[in-house]
């Protein structure tokens, strides 16, 4: 994709990282902050939510609705309550209230989750009519309407940042100051949800909230200052206004909150990232379930078209040489190809004669994974489903701003939702998938708009997002060593339920465009980082400055290995970076530059691992940057500890030192080559 010079000056100009850096802080002074501010941080984060100690009278779950043209606030005070406490399980103390009117049989459940050992909490609301006539109106359904006390009349900043836009600048960050009476709503009038990840942080002048918000459709966030010492924050899903059924249910968005204490925000964004490693994202074998190192094959078969068993089998075959994990099969290898077979989810006669478990198999017997790609939501007209099953699928009244054609799978149609879930578990079983991939490479919200009448907006969307979630929970039920590869966050993005679910392995289709900006790829890992903690992009070379810009956990080779000129030794030593690496992204995380897209600046970043006494810092130097050295100040360090640190501007160390903690915190870097990197890595003697 092509980016104007006047774009990317816009995105520079209007999303900036921050006017000043995070405050540097060592790791004797964080212990001592962990020990005294985590009960402090949850008593608080107790109050705000309503979630009272055992014995406690509860107060009222932190949200908003109106139903019947009433504010929820008037209602709910003259409703049935009923609160229950459950046994603490695994770190979570639960608490489950349910208001119900006995009028017209709504019953309101909030289902809270609070954590015994992070300063957060979790909840979702749960409503249903067990009358036996339609209900009132039900709207602007807000799982999120709490009035946070500020800690004095300072400033404070919302901080949030972008999608994935396929532009230049997904994933930057946004930092909007709020004065008494300001207020910003996301996304704005007319934008996708996408157009901006689902987490925040809130900044006030001695701590703050983080938040992330769980829904795969078109949610809402709002905060508003409403004086000097308040702030009322919302969200929820952006559109509702419906009556439910006799007998009928439906959930809300999924909120997770954050509460903490001091002058460093990173330690907000890192109590987040620690909350989802300990409690959300998916594991395989007691183990983090995260993106692999790969091959996929879409750009070098004519966008798939053109992959065959042969040719397949043959890339398989040279894949562990380049001491890979898994073999990718994208789009392209079923009926009508790509994009106007998608529907059609059978393999080509005509190019996988067989079917595809000899390339499963092939795998396997390389000691690779398999991950074969679907975009089973979008159905192409004169496909299969299409042919066979148009009764479940939706249609658009406006195709004009359709992007991509096609009608979409209903998942909010249970008939249609099992036969799916059968289907595709069958493809898993049956040609030996470790990795199902799914992507989403057009906008269903309009789909759901149009299939919605007057008095029942936002009940399709509700329904398909509840159905994409009951799919994957199935095909995880079935298949337990099953990995979920949520494709194109620029469609679907990724919220708290996709966390729970999946990892992703292409979080932007920026990174799709052959031979795509370096400059690109790190403002993407550095934004992501604060708030998703598993992720990985595609790679387009094989030299350090390419690889370390774009790998985490994983990474996927994206282009023609075969050849010569592509160094199989290279790919060799970056595979092994990236693995040793891995444990240490699972770590806190520290910007340690500006994150912008100056090709002239620096950029940097630092990972760490207290509880192994380890962690690394990459350093680029970028195209145009006239400097040569860049002093750099490291993070969660303990001054007085002694510390092996080794340097690597290639794939090879070029020198290791000896170094206090205080000496490694403020270090004097020097990279010669432009553009070039360098590695660091440091360990904390033992005791």
């Amino acid at each position: 994709m092509r980016h104007s010079s006047a774009a990317v000056a816009a995105a520079l100009i209007c999303c900036a990282f921050l006017t000043c850096l995070p405050q540097t802080i060592n790791a004797a002074e964080k212990a001592a902050q962990d020990k005294g501010g985590a009960l402090e941080e949850k008593n608080e984060l107790r109050k705000w939510v309503g979630m009272t100690l055992p014995g406690e009278a509860a107060a009222v779950c932190p949200f908003s609705l109106t139903y019947d043209g009433n504010p929820s606030a008037k209602l709910l005070s003259q409703w049935e309550r009923i609160a229950r406490n459950l046994s603490a399980v695994s770190g979570k103390e639960r608490r489950v209230t349910t208001w119900t009117d006995k009028r017209t049989g709504l019953e309101i459940t909030c289902e809270m989750t609070l954590f015994t050992d992070f300063p957060a909490v979790e909840w979702l609301l749960r409503l249903k009519n067990t009358g036996t006539q339609p209900t009132p109106i039900l709207e602007n359904i807000r799982p999120l309407d709490m009035t946070l006390p500020l800690d004095d009349r300072g400033p404070i900043v919302f901080h949030h940042a972008k999608g994935s836009n396929s532009a230049a600048d997904d994933y930057m960050t946004i930092d909007t100051p709020l004065a008494a009476g300001q207020g910003i709503a996301i996304p704005a009038a007319g934008q996708r949800a996408q157009t901006y990840l689902p987490y925040f942080n809130i900044e006030t002048q001695r701590g703050g909230l983080v938040g992330a918000i769980g829904w795969t459709g078109q949610w809402a966030l709002s905060v508003q200052r409403q004086g000097e010492r308040t702030a009322v924050v919302q969200a929820g899903q952006k559109t509702t206004h419906l009556k439910l059924l006799p007998g009928e249910s439906i959930r809300t968005p999924r909120i997770l909150l954050v509460r903490w204490r001091g002058s460093d925000r990173m330690r907000g964004h890192n109590l987040l990232r620690r909350v989802l490693l300990a409690h959300y994202v998916p594991r395989v074998e007691g183990r983090v379930a995260t993106p692999l190192l790969t091959q996929n094959m879409w750009e070098v078969f004519d966008s798939g078209n053109a992959t065959t068993e042969q040719n397949q089998l043959e890339a398989i075959a040279r894949m562990p040489s380049m001491n890979l994990e898994g073999y990718w099969l994208d789009a392209g290898w079923f009926e009508g190809g790509w994009p106007n077979g998608v529907g059609s989810w059978m393999p080509r006669t005509d190019h996988f004669p067989r079917g595809l478990r000899p390339l499963g198999d092939a795998a396997h017997k390389a000691g690779l994974k398999f991950v074969l790609w679907f975009e089973p939501e979008r159905v192409a007209d004169g496909s299969r489903i299409a042919r066979e099953h148009p009764g479940w699928l939706l249609a658009r009244k406006d195709k004009e701003e359709i992007e991509i054609p096609g009608r979409l799978f209903n998942l909010g149609n249970p008939e249609a939702r099992r036969w799916l879930t059968d289907f595709l578990s069958q493809c898993i079983t049956d040609w030996g998938v470790d990795v199902y991939r799914q992507d989403r490479n057009f906008y269903p919200y309009r789909f759901w708009r149009d299939a919605d009448v007057a008095d029942r907006q936002g009940i399709t969307e509700i329904r398909h997002v509840q159905g994409l979630y009951e799919m994957w929970d199935e095909l995880l039920r079935r298949h337990p060593g099953l990995i979920i590869d949520n494709a194109n966050w620029r469609g679907t993005g990724p919220d708290l339920e996709m966390v729970m679910r999946s990892a992703g392995s292409w979080t932007s289709s920026e990174a799709a465009q052959g031979g795509a900006n370096r400059v690109f790829n790190q403002v993407q890992m550095a934004g992501l980082s604060l708030y998703v903690p598993i992720h990985a992009s595609l790679l387009w070379g094989t030299d350090p400055y390419s690889v370390r810009s774009v790998a985490r956990f994983g990474t996927s080779i994206s282009y023609d290995t075969r050849p010569a000129s592509f160094s199989v030794p290279e790919m060799k030593q970056a595979g092994e970076e990236i693995r040793s690496l891995r444990p240490l992204y699972l770590g806190d995380y520290y910007p340690l530059t500006a994150v912008d897209l100056d090709e002239q600046h620096w950029c940097g970043w630092q990972f760490d691992r207290p509880d192994l006494g380890q962690g690394f810092a990459m350093f680029f130097r970028r195209p145009a940057s006239p400097d040569a050295a860049y002093d750099a100040h490291l993070s969660a360090l303990e001054p007085e500890a002694q510390y092996d640190v080794s340097f690597a501007e290639t794939y090879q160390v070029k020198e290791k030192r000896h170094m206090t903690g205080r000496q490694l915190a403020s270090l004097h870097i020097e990279i010669d080559q432009r553009p070039g990197s360098i590695l660091i890595r440091y360990a904390r003697e033992k005791r």
